[in-house]
């Protein structure tokens, strides 16, 4: 089953502003478990930020930012990829 992009762009916006610990605590709560296989162990490096003047001039390097990333295959064989700040459980 496949959520439309609106629905699952606005869950994820409601994950990443939510505080890790809470986000365990409720999960915890529910008693819900998930097998799965890490395909890409979390880890966190740098990005380099690309902007343009107006969205329309020059392309230039605005600078950096930390990003941590992970990826996880479900025991159904779902894909999950997952990025953020520098918070390695957030992105598994």
């Amino acid at each position: 089953m496949h959520a439309d992009t609106a629905t699952r762009q606005h869950w994820m916006s409601v994950l990443a502003h939510s505080q890790p610990a809470e986000l365990a605590a409720r999960l915890n709560t529910l008693n819900i478990t998930a097998d799965y296989e890490v395909i890409r162990a979390a880890e966190t490096g740098l990005v380099q930020i690309q902007a343009r003047m107006g969205g329309t001039g020059e392309r230039f390097f605005a600078g950096d930012a930390t990003l941590t990333r992970a990826a996880v295959r479900l025991t159904d064989g779902t894909l999950g990829y997952g990025a953020t700040n520098s918070m390695l459980n957030a992105a598994r």
